[in-house]
């Protein structure tokens, strides 16, 4: 979930330089890595799901954009010195971005989806980003949510 300090705003995504990246990348960095377009979600219906091998550590490259995510703590939120669950993540974040409710139905995403906001962006096709309960996930928008933007700003 997005705090109300952040919900509505637009914000550009992070772009680290070369000098950062073995910083960046350190594999004892106090964050995680994650590419939002490789979340597994497991298929519909099966009682029974196999999980996929771990997927192989992410790297941060130079300009690649990041979505940077500080999960809150407490009643302070991200300003807890305790809030120290921290991820980059890559292929979630093109262009501006900005916190709308989330849609009706998002296949594979948990049911505490639908009270959430989640952070929309727009590269070649409207999507938005989504915590899962263990990985951010990227998924392409509903065609109504996009028919939606399209038209008319949400609040």
């Amino acid at each position: 979930m997005i705090s109300t300090e952040t919900a509505h705003r637009t914000w550009p995504p992070l772009l680290p330089v070369d000098a950062e990246l073995k910083l960046l990348n350190d594999p004892l960095a106090n964050w995680t890595v994650q590419d939002a377009t490789q979340a597994f979600f497991p298929p519909a219906n099966q009682p029974v799901v196999i999980m996929p091998p771990k997927p192989k550590a992410q790297s941060v490259r130079a300009n690649e954009p990041l979505l940077a995510v500080i999960h809150g703590y407490g009643p302070s939120g991200w300003r807890d010195p305790n809030a120290q669950q921290a991820y980059l993540v890559r292929h979630a974040a093109h262009g501006r971005m900005e916190s709308r409710p989330a849609p009706e139905h998002v296949e594979g995403a948990p049911a505490s989806l639908k009270h959430a906001d989640v952070i929309y962006e727009s590269h070649d096709q409207l999507g938005f980003v989504f915590w899962t309960g263990s990985q951010y996930a990227w998924r392409a928008a509903p065609s109504d949510v996009v028919r939606t933007a399209r038209t008319k700003p949400r609040d």
